[in-house]
Order: structure tokens, then C-alpha cells, then sequence
């Protein structure tokens, strides 16, 4: 193996290992935003299930 084989082998390991940890990075940014807003995302998916839960009865009584 000569040398420019092996610079290019070391530039792809890493490019592969920075994307990794970018990927890795930005989706422990997004857990670590829904942890510090779980209240407020729990709230939202209630008043979402209900609107739907309602919605759905109605059509459903005016079936009848």
C-alpha cells in the first residue's frame, strides 16, 4: 500500500467517523429538547387526541 492509498483510506475513515458523531450530536440536541418539553408535548398529543376523539363522534353520531 503506498502512501496516497493510505492518506486516502484515513480521509474516508474520517469523514465517515464526523458524520457519525454530527448524526450523533444533533439527534442527542432532539431527545434532549423533547426531555426539557415533555409537559408541553404531552399537552399538545391530549388536546389533538381529544379534537380527533371528538370529531370522530360526532361523524359517527350523525350516522345514526
Amino acid at each position: 500500500m503506498n502512501l496516497d492509498q493510505h492518506t486516502d483510506i484515513a480521509q474516508r475513515v474520517a469523514a465517515g467517523l464526523t458524520y457519525t458523531v454530527s448524526g450523533g450530536l444533533v439527534l442527542g440536541d432532539a431527545l434532549q429538547w423533547l426531555n426539557n418539553n415533555a409537559g408541553a408535548v404531552g399537552a399538545i398529543m391530549a388536546m389533538l387526541t381529544f379534537g380527533m376523539n371528538w370529531y370522530y363522534q360526532h361523524k359517527r353520531n350523525r350516522e345514526k
